[in-house]
């Protein structure tokens, strides 16, 4: 085997040209090499293509080719098989990964061959091509785990069960079954674990499991971890993690539902912003919007309530609402903003909360 040997940058190995340069006589020979993947996973193929171009324009169908480790023994042998103008296209080389991750060298030898005899029966003509070592490095990582998250509760109450899925997928295709996940809070504290179970429709690749836990008992933005636990597989993965989020909210005591029409059109009124605050302590308010039917619910605890409802073009409606023993539902209109009129009443939908929001329309008398 030659000496010399040419390293190689194997980053954008498809668009670098690799010169082998030669000294001594012959002709110079440069190489380039495709079908090096952007990752190599632990047990991977990867099947390369060894290009050759002669500076003087011979053909090099038939030279040979060589893959060989630190220790010469032969990964892969082939040849080049085919001459497209002035490149020729050598035959696949299959070169298997290894079974752990990290840093692999070999060696890619080339080999000229030799020239026939001449018709007039004299000893062969030196083949003007020199035997050349490339040597090409790969980096071998475990196979990946993509993780993730869905299915959470909603909403969630403080200290109150909590559901959350939880799937992963590897990128080599193998199977997870029974494989551990496991769900951290914000603190590193283990709330849950489950193990992953076969795919189902339609997520062909995805294993999963379905995770309890009981939510955290102060009402705030929470950020939770899954885990991916990567043990007993036969080939090294890679643990993985994904974050998610929630927020924990105290049960409501009362329910409070809304509906707003647009006293112009006669029509639902979509995305009114509608604010309670309590009236005892009006740091403590609550929001929410109606949606395509006009429609809002907020959760509160018992309380009067001071109800502002607004929307663009409209003049904002204010009234008290007494949340304090029933839950209330009520219909509500808009008028436009440059009307004068006094605001309509409120007029109540839920005939058993009716006691309260008296002060909203009181009862006619007899």
């Amino acid at each position: 085997m030659a000496d010399a040997q040419v390293g190689i940058d194997v980053k954008g190995l498809k668009e670098q040209h690799i010169p082998a340069k030669l000294t001594g006589e012959g002709h110079d020979v440069s190489f380039d090499i495709d079908g090096i993947p952007e990752k190599l996973y632990v047990g991977d193929t990867a099947s390369l293509v060894l290009f050759g171009a002669c500076q003087s324009g011979c053909e090099l169908v038939g030279d040979a080719i060589t893959v060989l480790d630190f220790f010469d023994n032969i990964i892969a042998q082939t040849t080049f098989k085919t001459q497209e103008g002035e490149l020729a296209v050598s035959g696949a080389m299959n070169i298997a990964m290894p079974q752990e991750p990290g840093k692999i060298q070999y060696i890619i030898h080339y080999e000229p061959r030799e020239l026939p005899k001449p018709d007039d029966g004299g000893p062969a003509f030196k083949n003007p091509h020199e035997p050349t070592d490339l040597l090409i490095e790969f980096t071998v990582e475990p196979h990946h785990i993509a993780i993730s998250t869905w299915g959470v509760t909603t909403p969630v109450y403080t200290n109150e069960p909590i559901q959350i899925c939880v799937g992963a997928s590897c990128s080599s295709g193998c199977r997870l079954a029974g494989q551990k996940v496991e769900i951290y809070t914000e603190d590193n504290v283990l709330m849950c674990s489950g193990t992953l179970h076969e795919p189902v429709e339609p997520r062909k690749t995805l294993w999963w499991d379905e995770l309890h836990a009981v939510a955290p008992s102060e009402a705030k933005l929470h950020r939770w971890e899954a885990r991916f636990v990567a043990e007993g597989l036969e080939r090294p993965h890679e643990e993985a993690k994904h974050k998610f989020s929630f927020v924990a909210r105290v049960r409501p005591e009362r329910n409070f539902k809304i509906t707003v029409i647009d006293d112009k059109t006669k029509k639902p009124q979509r995305s009114a912003r509608v604010e309670l605050k309590l009236v005892d302590d009006s740091s403590k308010s609550q929001f929410a919007s109606t949606g395509a039917e006009g429609t809002a619910e907020i959760g509160v605890t018992k309380g009067k309530y001071t109800l502002k409802v607004t929307a663009p073009s409209r003049k904002a409606y204010n009234e008290v609402i007494d949340l304090t023993e029933h839950d209330v539902e009520v219909e509500i209109d808009l008028l436009p903003t440059g009307v004068t009129d006094d605001q309509h009443p409120m007029r109540i939908i839920d005939a058993n909360t009716k006691s309260a929001a008296a002060e909203a329309q009181p009862e006619a008398e007899e």
